[in-house]
């Protein structure tokens, strides 16, 4: 890191008399200190501070979250222990499920502290104004589990639970933990992983990582760090004095009826959640009925940073104001107890303290916090972004020399540090390694934007001023087939028998030998009992439709239907080939290799590309340098950066002389295109023209004239690009943003306009990677997968429907400058529903939309919304796709039990995409039970996180809709009859063909056994488990993933039974009789045999081979027999070596 105290003893007085002071306790004020200044005076500070003998943690305070994560970012990268500490949710309001990420960095922030781990915590002044659990308490729910140590395991699992976690049979998700026998598995929140700590009597032996998702360890590890997942620490005695004042308010409200009853409704709630001993992280609540400690008294900071006084105390009145008005509104209702008044302490308490304190001030106005007794003033600036270009930057190295500056350069990568050497020496400039005084020095460390401190002569250009863009490490998410796995009540396919329903696995005794099986109904409620080491030969049905209709049991109807959708596949793998051959032969423009005018218009992004965005800009350069016609799709989420990869080769195809056509299926996206465009482009010399049926005729007229002159560059607009009187000069790029949005006959429009012309289509549907890789080679992809990492995260609620809700959250929304959206998926009253909206928010401009609206009504409704002269918009779900409106921070999902996870997860995509914390309250009806799927749909939004199982389901779903943007409306009306997972593999066997690989049809093999085969109850307590368990066991193939079976189960779930170990085995053997063509084995204590349909279904080589290992052919039963299941086992083994690929 940036060693600011080498920096500043070099010369910076200021900084230094400035970071004394404080140090001896006086109150300080420094005037003039940009962002960059104001961390490395804030880290000069510290060091002076802990040189002194003082390790306890510096608060710093800001005016709001935004300004708390600017502060801790640049903090964070000049020292170590930097901690960030928002708000606690909100805190007049109970709520069963709160925001995940908001929760888990606050937890994990207070547990650095407790422990003594933060040396910096930055905090917004709404977080500094709350009540804190007492720091003793806190600390003492902190657990450190090491390996060697000795513990009581039912203890232990004792803390765990008074720490707020969740008992689980198998832990899926952060804030919760499994035993099982002498093995823990516990998930601690704010990590990445969860660990397997195994214990020999009460030493813990072993503690290793393990995958969440199949539920297997990894590397080890020496210590496992838990944080408590609730800030309610309680006592037993607490928690009666609590009951008793609850009881106290139930029976004393001043409410009216109405009122007074939704009032002791709450407060049954939470005495039953107490009562039964919860500790969750919802019942912060309560936090001001216990002891409490302030935020300083907590943090027993040894100094508090105030960033910008006048702001602090500006939002703590603010603040406080706004609190004690919700406060009044809410308990009038109740919806709210009385005690929550005590959520917010005043800012002339809570900021309150006595020891060394320094403010920083660029507003020269009266410090209101304290009186200060040492002042300094700065004159410093902040470094250009120069992203390198380098001419600019050694115009200003050289301006900064000739007045005897010392510039560092923070170039901590090799390439970065080889590209600045090169440009001093092409300057000549003279340029020295390490820290020091005078002339240009570089050092190898990573900064954000840095400063220039004029009145001393120094400046620090930072890592992010140079580079052309940061490129962060993301966590990509991993793909799975795990949720392929059926569970009861869902629909799944059979290969022979069809589509039917499955109803959960059974137990059966047959000859009497006890196994499990797969109970599927199909149609007529005909019963298919499928023995589990089958169960590969059913797959889940996934499909973005209606309730598929049961097949018939015998399989005769789905045969047909398989064989057609066999043949359309083959059809559409012929079509790919031969369009992917004509574009790989198509003879297109090759733009140029160099991108010099491309870097410079990169360098205006403003933002961190991930990953996948850059792959995906560098996919379709590749494209346009190669010579070829372009057709690439580019898939993403909302809000990936598909458009930003769509504006890079825009320039590129711009910079070169052609002209770009950028059309949208609304024309709302269109004008939200065009805005951008102008935006990034008329700096840079572009001209822009839009052409939608909102303009008038002159300026369509206009535009179109421009365009066939050569003297527009870019056009955006709807389907009116498409018409007639729309021509040209050098139409180099087509960009289409959703093309299956579009209408039929402005589709075929499409097709004509996109021969001989490069085209980029954007899909805000993910793409399935199965699907994927079945079309590799075949289509050209791109994927963005990763989400923006520098997004404000939205903060969630799930909570029962209230008006006073509604009221609350529009009046505080609009109360900052900010719109609302609130969805109410009923078109049949939704005017109606606006209307109360409106009676409730009379200050407010209300308006609703829908899909069933006139066209014209409805765009011309969400464009007074996106242009702000509305303030809600009550909107059924169309809202999901499309519409980019940075002042929306606030939504409101009436009835968001009857959405899928999908829809769920894309509507909370149209909020928080500006700098602005958002919120969502996912509502349901109260006076209904919620469904159990509806429960964990609701449960599952909360816990977005990478690392969550909900994420990666909601996924699934959207890739469905993703299926139908790459294979279009036919191939999605097949999939629909087969499902997506039997479609896919179908599509994968076509596209084999292709190559000439040859299809071979595996039947399913009947396995016959007089010993118990099956995973007992005992063995895997937990139902989804044992079931993907079993689909685990049904696909081995190869002894190798035997043994890896085996040794899984013992690594999770301990010693493996002997019924466990004979259901591997005859999987094994089943699956590798499969591949010789047989459909049946017996493994009976006197009969080992392999047997087959028919003597013709048997391969001469494989008759051969058996005789090695002791077999002997019977004829007459079409069966191959042998002396033992080992001799079979190595006969099948050694078949699976026999090379068939001339068959």
């Amino acid at each position: 890191m940036l060693d600011v105290t080498k920096i500043f003893n070099s010369g910076l007085g200021a900084a230094v008399k400035t970071a004394e002071a404080y140090r001896d306790g006086k109150s300080v004020s420094a005037f003039g200190l940009c962002s960059f200044a104001k961390a490395a005076v804030t880290a000069l500070s510290g060091e002076y501070v802990r040189e002194s003998g003082e390790n306890a943690a510096a608060a710093i305070i800001t005016g709001d979250f935004y300004l708390a994560r600017a502060f801790y970012d640049s903090l964070s990268r000049l020292e170590d222990g930097v901690y960030l500490l928002p708000a606690r949710d909100d805190a007049l309001s109970y709520r069963d499920a709160l925001s995940g990420e908001n929760v888990t960095t606050r937890l994990k922030t207070l547990a650095a502290i407790a422990t003594g781990r933060a040396r910096y915590v930055v905090c917004p002044v709404e977080a500094a104004m709350q009540p804190f659990p007492r720091r003793e308490r806190f600390a003492a729910a902190c657990i450190t589990i090491e390996k060697g140590k000795d513990y009581d395991l039912t203890e232990l699992a004792s803390r765990l639970v008074r720490a707020g976690y969740k008992r689980e049979t198998q832990i899926s998700d952060s804030g919760t933990f499994a035993v099982r026998g002498d093995i823990l598995d516990v998930w601690s929140v704010g990590e990445q992983r969860p660990v397997r700590v195994e214990f020999f009597d009460t030493q813990a032996e072993s503690i290793r990582y393990f995958d969440e998702e199949n539920q297997l360890s990894k590397e080890h590890a020496d210590s496992y760090d838990v944080t408590p997942a609730t800030e309610f620490m309680a006592s037993d005695e607490e928690c009666r004095e609590i009951l008793e004042r609850l009881d106290e308010y139930s029976a004393a409200t001043g409410l009216e009826p109405d009122y007074a009853a939704k009032a002791r409704e709450l407060i049954g709630t939470i005495s039953a959640r107490v009562s039964a001993g919860d500790k969750s992280v919802a019942l912060g609540y309560l936090l001001p009925l216990t002891e409490t400690a302030g935020f300083f008294d907590f943090c027993r900071a040894s100094g508090v940073i105030y960033d910008e006084v006048k702001q602090i105390v500006d939002n703590a009145n603010v603040h406080a104001e706004e609190h004690q008005n919700r406060f009044a509104a809410l308990l009038s209702r109740g919806e709210t107890l009385p005690f929550t008044r005590g959520g917010v302490i005043p800012y002339t308490a809570s900021l309150k303290f006595d020891g060394r304190r320094l403010a920083f001030q660029n507003v020269n106005n009266a410090n209101r916090i304290f009186k200060p007794n040492a002042v300094f003033s700065f004159r410093t600036t902040e470094t250009p972004a120069y992203h390198r270009d380098f001419r600019l930057l050694a115009a200003d190295v050289k301006n900064w020399l000739s007045r005897d500056y010392t510039v560092y350069l923070c170039a901590p990568d090799d390439g970065l540090l080889a590209s600045v050497k090169d440009f001093l020496a092409e300057a000549r400039l003279p340029v020295s390694d390490g820290y020091g005084s005078g002339g240009v020095r570089i050092i190898k460390e990573n900064t954000l934007s840095g400063a220039a401190f004029h009145d001393y002569k120094i400046v620090v250009v930072g890592t992010d001023n140079l580079r052309l863009q940061t490129r962060k490490k993301t966590i990509k998410r991993g793909k799975s087939n795990v949720f392929n796995q059926p569970k009861p009540g869902d629909y799944v396919v059979h290969e022979l028998h069809g589509v039917g329903r499955f109803d959960g696995v059974v137990k059966l005794d047959v000859g009497g030998v006890r196994r499990d099986y797969l109970l599927v109904t199909y149609a007529g409620n005909d019963k298919l009992y499928v023995p589990v080491e089958n169960m590969d030969s059913l797959s889940r049905y996934t499909a973005d439709g209606a309730e598929p209709k049961l097949s018939k049991i015998g399989g005769a109807d789905f045969a047909k239907v398989k064989e057609k959708v066999r043949k359309s596949v083959r059809e559409l793998a012929v079509n790919l080939a031969e369009l992917y051959g004509e574009r790989k032969e198509g003879k297109g423009y090759r733009y140029s290799a160099d991108d010099t005018l491309l870097h410079e218009f990169e360098g205006s992004c403003g933002f961190t590309e991930t990953d996948d965005q850059l792959a995906a800009i560098e996919d379709g350069l590749n494209d346009l340098k190669s010579g070829k016609i372009m057709d690439r799709l580019l898939c993403g989420d909302v809000g990936y950066g598909k458009t930003e990869v769509a504006l890079r080769l825009a320039f590129k195809v711009i910079s070169e002389g052609k002209q770009v056509a950028f059309m949208s299926p609304t024309t709302i996206l269109a004008k939200q295109h065009f805005e951008t465009v102008k935006r990034r482009m008329e700096p840079f010399g572009v001209t822009a023209v839009r052409l939608t049926r909102f303009d008038t005729k002159a300026e369509q007229a206009a535009a179109a004239e421009k365009l066939r002159a050569g003297k527009a560059d870019i056009a955006v607009g709807t389907h009116r690009l498409l018409s007639k009187d729309i021509d040209f000069a050098d139409l180099g790029l087509l960009i289409l943003d959703e093309e299956q949005r579009f209408g039929v006959g402005d589709k075929e429009k499409i097709k004509d306009v996109k021969r001989g012309v490069n085209v980029l289509t954007l899909s805000a549907t993910p793409i399935p990677r199965t699907l994927h890789m079945s079309l590799t080679g075949m289509r050209d992809i791109s994927v963005l997968d990763t989400p923006p990492s520098a997004r404000i995260p939205v903060q969630t609620y799930v909570t029962e429907y209230g008006e006073a809700l509604v009221v609350d959250a529009i009046t505080r929304e609009i109360n900052r400058g900010g719109q609302v959206f609130v969805v109410y998926n009923r078109v049949s009253d939704i005017d109606r529903f606006a209307a109360r909206i409106q009676s409730l928010v009379p200050s407010a401009k209300v308006t609703y939309a829908h899909g069933q609206m006139r066209e014209d009504v409805l765009e011309r409704t969400v464009e007074a919304f996106v242009d702000g002269k509305t303030d809600v918009l009550v909107s059924s779900t169309i809202i999901e796709n499309g519409i980019d409106i940075a002042r929306a921070n606030t939504m409101i999902v009436v009835d968001s039990d009857r959405l899928g996870l999908a829809q769920l997860y894309q509507l909370r995509g149209r909020v928080g995409r500006s700098d602005r914390l958002a919120y969502v309250f996912f509502t349901y009806d109260g006076r209904k039970a919620l469904s159990d799927d509806a429960y964990k749909r609701l449960e599952a939004i909360t816990q977005f996180t990478e690392f969550g199982s909900g994420f990666r389901i909601a996924m699934r779903d959207l890739e469905i809709r993703g299926a139908g943007t790459v294979l279009g409306a036919e191939q999605h009306g097949h999939m629909e009859k087969v499902g997506y997972d039997l479609y896919c593999r179908m599509l994968r066997e076509a596209v084999g063909e292709m190559r000439g690989e040859k299809r071979r049809e595996r039947k399913e093999v009947r396995a016959v056994t007089d010993y118990g085969i099956f995973v007992p109850e005992s063995y895997i307590k937990d139902k989804d488990w044992r079931l993907r368990v079993y689909s685990r066991i049904a696909a081995v193939d190869s002894m190798k993933e035997r043994d890896s079976v085996l040794g899984d189960l013992g690594d999770v779930y301990g010693a493996v039974p002997d019924s466990v170990k004979n259901l591997v085995d005859v999987a094994l053997i089943k699956n590798l009789a499969g591949n010789i063509g047989a459909d049946k084995v017996t493994l009976k204590r006197g009969e080992t045999s392999v047997g087959f349909n028919k003597i013709a279904d048997m391969d001469a080589r494989v008759v051969e081979a058996s005789r090695e290992h002791g077999g002997m052919l019977n004829a007459a039963s079409a069966a191959i027999s042998f002396p033992s299941a080992a001799k079979m086992l190595k006969f099948l083994l050694d078949c699976d070596k026999i090379d068939r690929s001339n068959d």
